[in-house]
């Protein structure tokens, strides 16, 4: 039994010099650190049963997360703010926040924050993947940009993009870069 006991403790010594080394390394969340642990004692091959390897590594994303070490909060919040900076749509990014383990009440919670202090923040993000795509009033030809096709291209990129018709419409009919430059000058 107290074999048993030293095991126990190994393992979790083992699996919380793990999670201390990779959350050195990374900002994750706590679903995150959980499946590395998973696949990291998978791995290892410890010698006790599934059920208390889990719960081994239950207490150390709990302890992870009693100690600071872990935050899906501040770890989402910057995440939004960085995809949002980067021309993501908020319907993206709050799918992306999903994907990476971020609870869906926490996810809706924060994108209404950032939208309800900034209610211009859809349409800088969209200037902004425009810009990147280099669609709409950045596109090089502007000789061809009235033409349908080229509308319906535009409009679908928007679309899948996650941008609703009515922005997307609204960041295409500019005239310019030099217009949706100042425009986004004028957001921020």
């Amino acid at each position: 039994m107290t074999e048993n006991k030293k095991n126990n403790f190994d393992v979790k010594k083992i699996l919380m010099n793990k999670a201390i080394s990779y959350l050195a390394q990374y900002s994750t969340t706590s679903k995150k650190l959980t499946l590395n642990l998973e696949t990291f004692a998978f791995k290892k091959k410890f010698d006790l049963p599934v059920l208390t390897i889990e719960k081994e590594i239950n207490d150390v994303v709990y302890k992870c997360k009693n100690l600071g070490y872990l935050d899906d909060e501040t770890f989402a919040k910057n995440k939004l703010n960085k995809m949002l900076a980067n021309g993501i749509s908020l319907k993206q990014a709050s799918n992306k926040l999903l994907q990476f383990g971020i609870k869906l009440d926490m996810a809706q919670s924060l994108i209404h924050k950032i939208s309800s202090n900034d209610k211009n923040i859809e349409l800088k993000s969209a200037l902004k993947f425009a810009e990147k795509k280099r669609i709409g009033p950045f596109f090089k030809n502007s000789i061809a940009k009235g033409s349908k096709n080229d509308f319906n291209k535009f409009m679908g990129i928007f679309a899948r993009a996650g941008f609703s018709y009515e922005l997307s419409n609204q960041v295409f009919n500019l005239e310019s870069g030099f217009e949706a430059e100042q425009l986004l000058s004028k957001l921020k």
